[in-house]
Formats: C-alpha cells, structure tokens, sequence
C-alpha cells in the first residue's frame, strides 16, 4: 500500500451551525486522497463523529499524529463493524479537510471562520475513507471521500478491490453513489477505474447466475 505524507494542519476553524451541514456535503474535504499508516493510540466513541487516535512513524523517526473522523457513535450502534483497537496497525485512505480560506470562499455566510498559526504537535483531522487492517482485509468507514480516487492511490491489484466490493454492501453502495460526483464524471483516471471495475461486477455477477 502506497504511503504519503502530509505536512502538518495550518488550518483551525470555528465553525457554525450552519458549516456542520456544509460539512456532511462533502465539500469540505480535499478532492485527493492520501494513503497513511500508523498505530492505533485510542478509538473515541463520539458524535457526530467517532475518532481514530494514529501515531505514523515516518522514516526520519518522527512521529506524525492524526484524528480520523469515522461514523457516529449512533450510527456505529446500527452497523456490524469490526471497531479500531489500540495497538493495532491500520493503512487508511484518507481525505484531509480544505483551507480555511477555501472554505471560507466556499460558504461566505459563515462567520468566524479563520486561519491560525499552524501547530506541528496537533493531530492532523482527516475523515478515514477506507481502513485495511494488518490482515489486508479492507473495512469502509466514512461515506465522505470518493472510493476511486482511494484505488488510484493504492497498490493493491484490483481483484483485491472487487471482492472488497463484493463483500461489503455499503462499499458498494458507496461505489455506486460516486457516479454522481462531478469530480468523478471530469476526471479520466476516474472514470477508467469505474469503467474497469464496473465491467468486472457485472462479469462476477453473470457467473453467478
């Protein structure tokens, strides 16, 4: 799995009530993902947003923190999913926040949104697409970010990715709701990978029958 390595947060924002409904569009998140691995310090059981605690240890033997926002503690309630322990090592795809300034532009009604001096200590807040654990078995975990864009980055083949679809009812579900993103349907890489796999579900499904 394809590993890369994001500078530290600059942004903070304070947001309003209004922003917390921008933010389950989607569009406060960066188009591209990354791919980052580390060590699970704590899981929080929180709303709206649960959080994985990583620690990633980079070559240099520094040691970089993230917070992954995954489902609510509600939504986890009616889900059958394998949960973060501590300890345990995950690969995640994830899709980082934007700039304040961009989101600034993005909904100009909200107010008191600004940037702050960055702090390299601070855990870095993404929202985790997909989580693969020690095993190479694949979990979905936070609807917001698009699956694609996760497989372009990854380097696992794609016999890997089609049973993770086959096997998972809201990874494909997911899979099939990013056929209305814009991002998807402007970008070629994108849409080749969906024509790929799409091709492959629909030969899997027939040898079923």
């Amino acid at each position: 799995m394809r590993t890369k390595i994001l500078p530290a947060a600059a942004v903070t924002l304070v947001l309003g009530a209004s922003t917390l409904q921008a933010h389950h569009s989607g569009y406060v998140y960066q188009r591209e993902p990354s791919w980052i691995s580390g060590t699970v310090t704590a899981f929080e059981r929180l709303d709206p947003h649960t959080l994985i605690r990583l620690e990633e240890r980079r070559d240099d033997g520094t040691v970089r923190r993230w917070s992954v926002e995954g489902p609510g503690r509600s939504q986890l309630a009616r889900q059958d999913v394998r949960l973060p322990q501590a300890g345990e090592t995950l690969v995640v795809c994830i899709f980082p926040y934007k700039p304040a300034e961009e989101l600034a532009r993005i909904f100009p009604e909200v107010v008191g949104a600004r940037a702050a001096e960055p702090d390299a200590d601070a855990p870095q807040l993404v929202a985790g697409h997909v989580l693969v654990r020690a095993d190479g078995s694949k979990q979905f975990w936070e609807p917001h970010g698009v699956l694609s864009a996760c497989i372009r980055g990854s380097g696992d083949d794609r016999q890997s990715w089609l049973d993770f679809l086959a096997s998972n009812q809201r990874a494909l579900d997911a899979w099939c709701e990013q056929a209305t993103h814009e991002h998807v349907r402007s970008t070629p890489a994108l849409q080749e990978i969906v024509t790929e796999i799409n091709a492959q579900i629909r030969a899997a499904l027939e040898r079923r029958c």
